[in-house]
């Protein structure tokens, strides 16, 4: 970021140039040191087609009358934008090459954008129901979230909620897990929803064991699975209030495993 102030012709006009990588020629004869209020501010909008979150690239600024704009950063020729402040009207601009995947994406991005609002957060997991209870699974990518709820499946007879994308609520005092239609690679994904029991984040071991997380631990092993909407910073802080909640009122756990049969064991007779 490069930020300067200066005067034109001398005391007519004060300008200050920012977020301007660059300066013309012509304006550094008429650089100026300076507290005082600029009387015109230019901001160049190069940098904004940067910021990127969870595969969508998107332009933001809150004086626009359209509230954001998202590109796809599978393929740019497809864009989303909302005029409303709420997300509560999409639009999408989209020609013939516009696969399923970029829709989906697309899609996802302005449905969170707008129950972000609402006190929902996304998270990156899978889930299952079990007693009428959900069990959540979180980690990255390849660890083994779709693998665990397929052996709750298959030795307790659990329902597969989603296998990638799990949204969280607070419903009067209870949070509460729901299936969604962003499922990532997994084939899982029904519409329902159940009361947390627990969150269990993932690791791969040869020996299994299981304990509960807390203080800084708790922060830094699960809530970088979190999605959070940068792109707005009132879906943001919708999001981390939330957060807050989620993590005063549910108990998560660090499972570290193999795939087998001890680790649903294992983790059942300690959350249930």
């Amino acid at each position: 970021m490069i930020e300067k102030t200066y005067r034109i012709q001398n005391k007519i006009l004060l300008i200050s140039l920012e977020n301007t990588a660059i300066i013309p020629d012509e304006f550094k004869r008429f650089s100026y040191a300076t507290e005082e209020k600029p009387d015109v501010v230019v901001i160049s909008d190069c940098a904004t087609e940067e910021y990127c979150c969870y595969g969508i690239r998107y332009l933001s600024d809150n004086d626009k009358k359209i509230k954001n704009v998202f590109f796809s950063q599978k393929d740019r020729g497809q864009m989303l934008y909302s005029k409303a402040d709420d997300y509560s009207r999409l639009h999408l601009q989209l020609d013939s090459n516009c696969t399923n995947a970029v829709l989906s994406e697309l899609l996802m991005v302005g449905f969170y954008s707008h129950i972000s609002l609402r006190k929902a957060l996304l998270l990156h997991a899978s889930a299952v129901c079990y007693k009428k209870k959900a069990v959540i699974f979180t980690a990255a990518s390849g660890v083994g979230k779709t693998t665990q709820a397929e052996l709750w499946q298959k030795h307790k007879d659990a329902a597969i909620m989603n296998g990638d994308k799990v949204f969280l609520t607070k419903e009067s005092d209870k949070i509460v897990a729901w299936g969604s239609p962003w499922n990532g690679s997994s084939p899982y994904a029904q519409n329902i929803g159940a009361e947390v029991a627990a969150i269990v984040v993932l690791e791969q071991a040869e020996e299994n064991n299981v304990r509960k997380l807390s203080g800084m631990e708790l922060l830094e092993k699960f809530a970088s699975h979190v999605f959070i909407p940068g792109w707005d910073s009132r879906c943001e802080s919708a999001v981390l209030d939330l957060l807050d909640e989620v993590l005063a009122g549910t108990d998560v756990y660090l499972l570290r495993c193999g795939p087998n049969e001890d680790a649903v064991a294992l983790l059942e007779n300690t959350i249930f």
